[in-house]
């Protein structure tokens, strides 16, 4: 079945960054699958180290920042670089980098642009499968706390704040099933007056990935 195996995330404030990156874990094994989740603070060219694909278009949050995913198949370990990094324009980041064993890729997601100054934010529905992982990834810029919690029996993998910029806070969190899932379909909720959301559901794979 498909498993998480880690998470490591980053992130900062400081105006003057123009690359956020984070070191591979010693856990990462070859045919491990690595989705990274990264906002920042502008709507700028965003560019993921070398084979790395991105898995959909950016959402852009109340014009202030942008959010998007990646994909990246370890294939042989050796060929890995003992850093990933992520270069783009002037601006805070947040960066979230899970691997997950056993997956044979990505089945389905969802996305939503949602800038409305408003507490509750629901994603789209989006069907599990059988076998698969169900990841949630929030990315807001905002003045408050964000306060957020995984629902659904999700466990949550990294919850980072990119610092304060220009009285904004650039926030993100990653959270998983941590299970099998099924076909039912899901949703998420998170709480941030802007927000940006993404629904994604892994596949698994039909044979063990080692």
């Amino acid at each position: 079945m498909t498993a998480h195996r880690s998470t490591v995330s980053n992130a900062n404030g400081i105006f003057a960054v123009t690359s956020g990156g984070v070191a591979r874990p010693g856990d990462w094994e070859a045919f491990d699958f690595l989705i990274a989740h990264i906002t920042v603070s502008n709507l700028g060219a965003v560019t993921p180290p070398a084979g790395w694909v991105e898995q959909t278009l950016p959402v852009v949050d109340n014009g202030a920042i942008q959010k998007r995913i990646y994909l990246h198949r370890i294939v042989d370990l050796t060929l890995e670089p003992a850093t990933y990094t992520w270069t783009f324009s002037l601006g805070a980041y947040a960066l979230v980098v899970s691997a997950y064993r056993s997956c044979l890729g990505v089945a389905s997601w969802s996305q939503i642009t949602d800038g409305l100054s408003v507490l509750t934010h629901p994603t789209a529905s989006i069907a599990g499968h059988d076998g698969g992982y169900i990841v949630s990834s929030f990315g807001a810029s905002s003045l408050l706390a964000l306060g957020w919690a995984p629902q659904g029996g999700d466990v949550e993998r990294a919850d980072v704040i990119g610092g304060l910029l220009v009285g904004l806070n650039v926030n993100m969190m990653v959270a998983d099933a941590n299970g099998e899932t099924d076909a039912t379909p899901v949703s998420r909720t998170a709480t941030s007056l802007d927000l940006v959301n993404e629904l994604t559901a892994l596949d698994r794979a039909l044979v063990l990935l080692r």
